[in-house]
């Protein structure tokens, strides 16, 4: 497990910070605190959460927009210096991305974590969820298209008439509506110049009552809107044919069909005396109902069917209908178009792309050409502004599988990842008029075209890892904006060739969103993990924003129960357990959940990529492995390619190293499984391989409570079982384990069958190894060949053991977590004292802080983290 101490890859963090400490390394953003009082402290505070999402009122630079994981929304309407929830209707999710209306800045659009979009038209004042359809847990990214035509348009045909409505579209002044009357037509025409615009009495009815038509002659349909005095793209096409239904045996009547995204709505009149009824369908006019292959639904008792039998975009279908048992005519023909919607977009975490017209209507996923995999996990989407409103949209989609473009409102997509090495996209910005896209990366940022006519280049600073946002200034496109998980805020004045880091004021380096305010380009505002910062003087110096006392909701972390805690740059802890992944970027003040698509909150071990702070790994109850690109802001499932059981994990993994030598091979110990190895392949995705297929030295198959690394060249892994002990395997590919000596042979009292509940080796010597056991403690000198019992701990129940890297030479000071609370040893665990001030709870996790010396934290059964000055 990660609470193990260096052999699960902190030896090298350790270093790194105290090689960062006597540097000008950026995320040294200021001195160190007093030290406080020694004792226990609960570090129980309550967290602003992470800031996701930066909005601004484009017409007031007073009135910003803050998404978080904790209060959803805060508002300013000051400039920053009051704020206040903006939350009312909103159900307490994490907030992922917010859009403001570029014509009614009043009408924003917030894509929830819940997997659901909810939309304000009064500034935040109220929210309603828009939203249905989305089938996915967590949204990520919405786009709104202020220009798309009106959906849902439907025909009823009448007696020498047809009805029209259609959905509203926001801030139409107007709608036009157009028809043409096309005897002998068997597939709709074209619109174009021929059509005749209907004089409408009221221009923004969202309905008409088309009359004085000649029965038995189709007419054709469409609609636009005129918004800001542009008219939209006509909407999807519909017609009917006007009949007389009379007689003693009429067919149904007042047919009608309403165009949708991938699918048609058919309606009819009841018919005295009908049983059921059947729907024919066929891609021209006249459709012939004794031609079976034209039935496409038999049986309904109602008097509505809705089609999505092999049903396409842009292709027009052709409906009558008729009743059983008591045969009738057709129905008078009515026809429609279905149209991908295009008013708003919504990228999901591993469903794709949803699309809808403006009431939120989400009927069909727009994936096609995104693949099954990567693709369908989206954390950014982009509409082209350059495009036409004229036109359908294009689109940018950033996915874990890199980047793709569609140029059809979303119909299809096209992959561009020539030269990206990194596929997870963390971040997408769009140039427009010069045609240039940037992408944030695990690994930086890169440059690339558009049009995807170019590679993409790497333009990043070396520092910038994890990018989490990219903005471009609007009144001068040289100069970029890039927020990282690790590094903080980066700025370039020459359109991405150079870049210097602006961390002047800044508390964390965790940043995740950056605004600059269209306005005022020196007005810049930062989220980052439970705190806001505003610069006036375009990122020169930055202040934090008190925000008050507004959080909602209680922190679940001081209750639970702790397993795992690791460190990386920039003063950032992490905390796993039974609640799931907790983020501190405070010293342990307060801490933020970080468990967004995380199948589970069982968390029972934390690693971390020893180069890559923002690449983090989780260990589930049941769950598998996850693993994160952005410091845990997201996560996604890494048990190894679907089909392929050869190459997966199994499920229950309770310990989980990185190693620190090569950080793409990972360990992971399991219950009832064995060991595991883990290879990071190009794509960044793990595939796992069993170290348990030697015959003649079988490990075990009980549970793997815990594992270490002994360095060298292949490294040697030992793992400590449940009641047997410690096994150790050289990985050579041969996977051979072998029983490490018991302690005292021959005398009964051995380590071959007691549970191993923590491996530590020695940072300086390391054939000097620590076993935690439920008999106490016990020490080896000689590589495992023999131990003995530490008497200070005997009789005590050993979770974890970790090295203080304060303390000189490296690896005299120890502490262990115990049944019996935390203990301290300064002579390389020869003896022990206890430090059971101010907390009595059984600890299972402990972290010595390598960036703050004087701190040291511990993870409980039950109270969450403590933590104490040494």
């Amino acid at each position: 497990m990660m609470k193990k101490g260096w052999q699960s890859g902190i030896f090298s963090l350790f270093l790194f910070a105290l090689l960062a400490g006597c540097s000008n390394d950026p995320r040294n953003t200021g001195p160190r605190e007093s030290p406080e009082p020694t004792g226990w402290s609960d570090t129980s505070d309550l967290s602003k959460g992470i800031f996701y999402a930066l909005a601004a009122d484009p017409t007031n630079s007073n009135v910003i927009y803050a998404a978080s994981s904790t209060v959803s929304v805060y508002k300013t309407t000051d400039g920053g210096a009051t704020w206040s929830a903006a939350n009312r209707g909103l159900p307490g999710q994490p907030v992922r991305s917010l859009i403001v209306d570029p014509i009614n800045p009043l009408k924003i659009y917030a894509a929830l974590a819940g997997g659901e979009l909810f939309k304000t038209e009064d500034g935040g004042a109220s929210w309603q969820i828009i939203g249905s359809g989305l089938a996915q847990n967590t949204a990520y990214a919405v786009a709104f298209h202020p220009y798309a035509p009106p959906s849902g348009i439907d025909v009823s045909a009448g007696n020498a008439s047809n009805s029209l409505s259609w959905n509203a579209v926001p801030n139409a002044a107007a709608y036009k509506l157009y028809f043409r009357d096309c005897p002998g037509c068997t597939t709709p025409p074209s619109f174009d110049g021929t059509w005749t615009l209907i004089d409408r009495s009221d221009p923004v009815a969202l309905s008409y009552v088309h009359t004085g038509l000649t029965n038995g002659i189709p007419y054709y349909y469409v609609v636009t809107a005129v918004v800001s005095g542009e008219e939209t793209t006509p909407s999807a096409m519909v017609s009917a044919v006007p009949e007389n239904v009379t007689g003693q045996n009429p067919p149904p009547s007042a047919t009608k069909v309403t165009a949708g995204d991938g699918q048609n709505t058919i309606r009819w009149g009841t018919v005295s005396g009908a049983g059921t009824y059947r729907v024919y369908r066929d891609v021209v006019a006249g459709v012939d109902v004794t031609d079976p292959l034209n039935l496409i639904e038999d049986g309904i008792t109602g008097t509505s069917f809705t089609d999505t039998i092999n049903i396409s975009n842009g292709t027009p279908y052709y409906y009558v209908v008729t009743q059983n048992g008591n045969p009738t005519a057709p129905s008078p023909e009515v026809s429609a178009t279905p149209t991908r919607m295009t008013a708003l977009y919504v990228g999901t975490g591993g469903g794709g792309v949803f699309s809808s017209g403006p009431a939120g209507e989400f009927r069909k996923a727009s994936n096609t050409g995104l693949g099954t995999g990567d693709g369908l996990d989206l954390s950014a989407l982009l509409i082209d502004p350059t495009v036409p409103h004229t036109s359908v949209p294009t689109l940018y989609a950033g996915t874990r599988g890199g980047v793709y473009r569609s140029v059809d409102g979303g119909d299809h997509w096209v992959l561009n990842n020539t030269g990206l090495t990194g596929l997870g996209i963390l971040s997408l910005t769009l140039d427009g008029p010069r045609g240039i896209l940037y992408a944030g990366t695990p690994e930086g940022i890169y440059q690339g075209s558009a049009d995807g006519t170019g590679g993409w280049v790497s333009i990043g600073a070396p520092s910038m890892e994890s990018v989490t946002s990219i903005m471009i200034d609007p009144g001068d496109f040289r100069i970029l904006y890039a927020t990282s998980a690790t590094g903080g805020i980066f700025k370039s004045t020459d359109g991405g060739a150079a870049w210097s880091t602006i961390n002047q004021g800044l508390t964390t380096t965790d940043i995740r969103a950056i605004l600059i305010h269209p306005q005022n380009q020196s007005l810049l505002y930062a989220g980052g993990v439970g705190t806001l910062f505003k610069s006036t003087d375009g990122g020169g110096q930055w202040t934090a924003i008190d925000l008050g006392s507004l959080e909602n909701i209680s922190n679940p972390l001081p209750a639970a129960s702790i397993k795992s805690m690791i460190s990386t740059s920039g003063n950032v802890l992490y905390a796993g357990g039974s609640a799931g992944v907790f983020k501190s970027v405070n010293q342990g003040r307060a801490w933020t959940a970080v468990n967004t698509r995380l199948a589970s909150r069982e968390v029972q071990a934390l690693a971390a990529h020893p180069d890559q702070p923002g690449i983090l790994y989780a260990a589930l109850s049941g769950d598998g492995v996850y693993k994160s690109l952005d410091g845990g802001a997201s996560w996604r499932e890494e048990n190894g390619p679907a089909g392929l059981p050869a190459q997966q994990i199994t499920k229950f993994v309770s310990s989980l190293i990185v190693d620190p030598g090569d950080p793409t091979r990972l360990y992971a110990g399991t219950s009832g499984g064995g060991v595991f190895r883990g290879t990071v392949g190009s794509d960044g995705h793990l595939t796992w391989s069993p170290m348990n297929t030697d015959v003649s030295a079988t490990l075990p198959t009980g549970g793997v409570h815990t594992l270490a690394i002994l360095p060298g060249s292949p490294p040697t892994l030992l793992a400590g079982m449940f009641q047997n002990g410690i096994f150790k395997a050289v990985d050579d590919g041969a996977d051979v384990w072998v029983r490490v000596t018991e302690e005292n042979p021959g005398e009964g009292d051995d380590l071959s069958a007691r549970s191993v509940f923590a491996l530590a080796v020695h940072p300086e010597f390391p054939s000097v190894l620590f076993a935690g056991t439920t008999a106490g403690l016990f020490k080896s000198s000689d590589g495992g060949a023999s131990w003995n019992g530490v008497s200070d701990l005997n009789g005590i129940r050993v979770h974890v053991i970790t090295f203080d890297p304060a303390l000189s030479p490296f690896g005299s000071g120890m502490y262990v977590g115990t049944d019996a609370g935390v203990f301290k040893s300064l002579n390389e665990g020869v003896h022990w004292i206890p430090l059971d001030d101010g907390m009595a709870s059984p600890v299972y996790a402990i972290l010595a802080d390598p960036q703050q010396n004087s701190i040291v934290y511990a993870g409980t059964v039950a109270t969450g983290v403590y933590r104490r000055t040494r």
